[in-house]
């Protein structure tokens, strides 16, 4: 028995001073700590924050399903959902725009984009994107919102202001999701998928800036209110191409 516990101590030792299992700082992913993005070898647990790493350039690319409450993206980036689900939820400030971007060129690919946001009594307004002074282009990728249940607003799949520009191309789904007992202008006024804010003319007759939407062939806008929209008096200095794809507006 005495030899069996020392041989026993023996084995202990060696395992624990072992060089290959050796457990420090930095050396091992949290077992417990699931990883939600990566930027290049970069691992995040949650998308906020591989945003609040970026500083332009990068490529966020999501490596299990996320949900998320809104998210400003203050720097260019590829966001490549990498076949996976994002999902927007209400956060305390009830933030209109759930994930906005405000600076350099951006790409949203390979994935599904879902706001839940709408999905409760008495609600409208959301932009599931917001576009602001960006260049973007998105591809293979869907975007869904619910119908608004109040008539006060619309819900928006992506609003743009701001000298935006937005390329939708192949693949590109841009929808609803119906909301309980609904009925389109009793209830709410629907969902929107490109409401397009330019600031229309200055004094000398010039446009401030020009808000461009282009669909090409393969992209799909489905939606029960305005497929596309210039809104009213700010419709000016809003520029619209369809180069192919599909526009379905409901009513």
């Amino acid at each position: 028995m005495k030899k069996f516990l020392t041989s026993l101590l023996c084995v202990m030792m060696v395992v624990c001073f072992m060089p290959g299992l050796a457990w420090a700082d930095g050396d091992a992913a949290d077992p417990n700590n699931t990883v939600v993005a990566k930027i290049g070898n970069a691992e995040y647990s949650t998308l906020a924050d591989a945003v609040a790493a970026t500083q332009g350039g990068e490529e966020i690319i999501l490596q299990a399903d996320v949900t998320c409450q809104p998210i400003a993206f203050n720097a260019g980036v590829t966001l490549n959902l990498n076949g996976k689900t994002l999902t927007i939820e209400n956060d305390d400030s009830n933030v209109a725009s759930g994930l906005k971007f405000s600076a350099g060129e951006v790409v949203i690919k390979n994935g599904t984009i879902i706001d839940n946001r709408g999905n409760k009594e008495n609600s409208s307004g959301y932009r599931t994107i917001h576009l602001d002074s960006v260049t973007a282009s998105m591809e293979n990728v869907t975007i869904k919102a619910y119908k608004p249940t109040n008539t006060q607003n619309y819900n928006y799949l992506i609003r743009m202001e701001n000298d935006a520009q937005l390329t939708l191309n192949t693949n590109t789904l841009l929808t609803e999701m119906e909301t309980d007992n609904y009925e389109f202008g009793v209830t709410g006024w629907g969902v929107v998928g490109v409401a397009a804010f330019g600031k229309g003319k200055t004094s000398d007759s010039t446009y401030e800036n020009t808000v461009k939407v282009t669909v090409n062939k393969g992209a799909k806008i489905a939606t029960s209110a305005f497929c596309i929209s210039g809104n009213g008096s700010n419709s000016d200095g809003v520029e619209i191409n369809i180069s192919g794809g599909e526009l379905i507006s409901s009513n």
